[in-house]
Order: structure tokens, then C-alpha cells, then sequence
């Protein structure tokens, strides 16, 4: 008997075939159309689609070397791979969609055989074998940038977060709106574990955390965005040198920036814990509780209030003073 091939080549009418939307390149929310997925593909907002240099690789026929990859799923043809081929297609026979295009990404009229091009032969398989041709053909590829991938690796093959990943969430999209933060020197040389480490952060439980202070730290990763704009560092200029750029690009500001520290205060910049986050609210109010009762019976404290010395030595010598103070003024019989 026949085993039922995991793949096959099938030609499918183009209005048959939806664009996904999980695609990494620039993923929207499940309930969106093919025309919102299009509209964004023009606007091109991810910087990831670029319809207008695709048409112009494609030349004056669209060649069948490279087959969309689709998946049948509850009774729709979903495109893993190939989103750019379909959606420049469905845009150029739309006419509605193609009047919002022209004059943004068209300036010259399209080859009339693409929009001739009503059926494509796609290779139509399991998820599982897409998702593997999905990554095959983007991991080497310029075709994302480092930021998709990570989302991809996160999303559909359980990686724990990427750093750029964790900067973007951070930072509220800074890696998406910032091309030169999208790029493996910055995955591979900037946001390395030591240079997160000298500049205030560190990666526990897969989420960014920093013991500087949280509106003090966002200026930090804001400003990485303006290290590599400003080209402070490169290849060339403070390779791999984080630290020695943010001071070059600051010096009043950063030049004695202090290293993570996990014995003073942590506060998570990513995930359920970040500051601001529902789950973080109400953790901090429940630990708050406790403290409504004893307040009023705290007693003066050492300095007049907690100090923040530079250097690690510095603060290793004030909490022993603090501990030692507190210890005797808990002591009332000791202290005669």
C-alpha cells in the first residue's frame, strides 16, 4: 500500500491562498485579513517586505524555481513560506489595493503576465515539514533580520527569548523601528552576556532584569539604539565595546556606569515581573500589605535613610555598618 506523501506540488487559485499571519517577517493579529496584511506590506512600517524591490528581482514573469510552501488548515491554504510572492501578486490584481501601491512601490507599469497570474503550483505539506522549510530557507538569509528569527526560534521552537527579543520588548519596539539595532553585530557582539553585565543587566529566568534604576536603565537601552546610529560602535570603532561607546556617546552620563549588582534591588524589564506589568502590580501591593502594621514602630535609621555608595567595596562596608546598627538598635537590654 501507498504510504500518503508528506508533500505535493498542487496548483492552487490565488484567491484560495492566505497570507500568514504568524509570519515572523511582520506578524498580525489571527483574525486579519489578506488586505490588512497587504496594507502593511506597503507601508512595509517592519521594514521587512519591500514589495518594490521584490518586483523588480522578479523582472517580467514570475518563474516557478521557488514554490510557495502552504499548509491546509481547517479548510484554508495558509503560505508559510513565499508571503512576499503571493501578497505582490494579490496586490498588482486588486484593484484597490493596487491604486494604494502605485506611487509608493509601482512607478512603472507591472508586467502584464503577474497580473495574468491567477493559480500558482505550491508544494502543500504538513505544518511541521513548513515550519522546518520556513527555517531552512530564513536562518543564513537576510531576507529577516535577526530580531524575526529570534521571534521565530521563540514562537515555533520553544527557544527561551532572544536578546533582541528582550530589548525590543523592553524598549517598546526600539529593535523594530531601528534597523541598525536589527542586525547580528549587535545579537552577537553588543548584547553579549558581559557587556549586559558592566552595564547594569542580566538575563535571569530569560527575562532582562537590572539592578540600575528602571527609568535609569531604559535610557541605557534607548541610547544603544543611538550607539549604533552614530556609528560608535562597529567593526572598526569600539568593537564589541558597549560600554565604552554608551561613554563615548555620554561621557558625563555614563563613564562610571556601575556593573549588575544582584545585591541591591532588581527590577525586571521584560515579562510578567516587568515594572508596570498587571502581575507586577499586584505582587508589589501584596508585599506592601505586611508593612502597614509594623510602619509606625520602625525606628530612626542609621544616616537618616539608606544611602547608595559607589563602588561594590563601598557598599559591602555600609551594610555591615547598617546590619550592626540594626541589630543594636533592636537591643534595648544589650545597649547598657
Amino acid at each position: 500500500m501507498m504510504n500518503t506523501p508528506d508533500q505535493i506540488i498542487l496548483d492552487i487559485p490565488l484567491t484560495d491562498l492566505h497570507l500568514w499571519t504568524e509570519n515572523p517577517r511582520d506578524p498580525i493579529d489571527t483574525t486579519a485579513s489578506d488586505a490588512d496584511i497587504i496594507h502593511r506590506a506597503i507601508e512595509n512600517g517592519s521594514g521587512n517586505w519591500n514589495l518594490d524591490s521584490l518586483l523588480a528581482e522578479m523582472g517580467e514573469r514570475y518563474l516557478y524555481n521557488e514554490l510557495p510552501t502552504v499548509v491546509f488548515d481547517e479548510g484554508s491554504y495558509i503560505v508559510y513560506d513565499g508571503n512576499r510572492r503571493v501578497a505582490l501578486l494579490k496586490c498588482l490584481q486588486d484593484q484597490d489595493l493596487y491604486q494604494e501601491a502605485y506611487g509608493k512601490l509601482f512607478f512603472d507599469d507591472v508586467p502584464s503576465e503577474m497580473v495574468q497570474q491567477t493559480t500558482l503550483p505550491c508544494n502543500v505539506c504538513s505544518k511541521e515539514l513548513a515550519l522546518n522549510i520556513v527555517e531552512r530557507s530564513h536562518k543564513s538569509s537576510d531576507n529577516w533580520g535577526k530580531l524575526q528569527y529570534e521571534l521565530f526560534l521563540n514562537k515555533f521552537r520553544e527557544h527561551p527569548k532572544g536578546r533582541l527579543m528582550l530589548l525590543d520588548e523592553a524598549t517598546n519596539g526600539l529593535v523594530s523601528k531601528t534597523p541598525k539595532l536589527n542586525e547580528e553585530y549587535v545579537q552577537q557582539r553588543l548584547l553579549t552576556n558581559s557587556n549586559l553585565y558592566d552595564t547594569g543587566f542580566s538575563v535571569i529566568d530569560g527575562e532582562l532584569a537590572t539592578s540600575n534604576d528602571s527609568n535609569f536603565a531604559r535610557d541605557i537601552l534607548a541610547d544603544i539604539a543611538r550607539v549604533r546610529t552614530n556609528d560608535l560602535s562597529s567593526a572598526r570603532k569600539n568593537p564589541g565595546k558597549l560600554k565604552d561607546a554608551l561613554a563615548e556617546l555620554n561621557p558625563d552620563r555614563y563613564s562610571f556606569l556601575e556593573p549588575f549588582n544582584p545585591n541591591k534591588q532588581i527590577t525586571f524589564l521584560t515579562g510578567p515581573k516587568a515594572v508596570g506589568s498587571e502581575s507586577e502590580s499586584t505582587s508589589q501591593e501584596t508585599r506592601k500589605q505586611p508593612r502597614k502594621r509594623p510602619a509606625k514602630h520602625v525606628a530612626q535609621k542609621l544616616f537618616g535613610g539608606t544611602l547608595q555608595p559607589r563602588g561594590e567595596r563601598s557598599n559591602e562596608i555600609y551594610r555591615a555598618i547598617d546590619d550592626i546598627y540594626l541589630r543594636y538598635s533592636k537591643d534595648k537590654a544589650g545597649r547598657q
